[in-house]
């Protein structure tokens, strides 16, 4: 099975949002971050995310999407989704 990128409410007012990259329902990458996309300055402050098992449930989905293409260039990666916008991230 391919990769998933999940984007879930968090609650938290400083980071409101997780960000997690799954594949075969193991999560592969994880960040908390102040926004669910980059906005017009191109960037979302993230940090690691240290969430553990108990605290998952306390998380809302908010998207769910296939992605098509996943690359890693050392510690960057390169993500495109399979969606029409907003379909490519880069870490």
């Amino acid at each position: 099975m391919g990769f998933v990128w999940v984007v879930q409410a968090t609650g938290n007012p400083r980071f409101p949002v997780r960000i997690t990259i799954e594949q075969d329902g193991k999560v592969l990458f994880a960040v908390r971050a102040q926004d669910a996309w980059p906005g017009q300055r191109g960037n979302v402050f993230c940090i690691r995310d240290g969430t553990t098992v108990d605290e998952l449930d306390l998380f809302t989905t908010i998207d769910r999407v296939p992605v098509i293409n996943f690359n890693q260039f050392g510690k960057s990666l390169r993500i495109t989704l399979d969606r029409p916008l907003k379909n490519v991230v880069s870490f």
